[in-house]
């Protein structure tokens, strides 16, 4: 049964970021307590930047 889904994805890397830019699309999503949370289509893959030294 494919759906869409929200997911949410916590890594002490996301530890300083205010947000993650999305690559290869026009938007960010917010970060939030090393936390971000995006909406993924049915086999849907995004790829998030964050600046470096986000997680010290």
């Amino acid at each position: 049964d494919e759906k869409a889904c929200e997911v949410t994805l916590a890594s002490p890397l996301l530890a300083h970021a205010t947000q993650a830019k999305v690559l290869f699309e026009e938007r960010a999503v917010p970060v939030r307590e090393g936390r971000l949370t995006d909406r993924f289509e049915p086999l849907g893959v995004h790829v998030y930047e964050v600046p470096a030294g986000a997680g010290r």
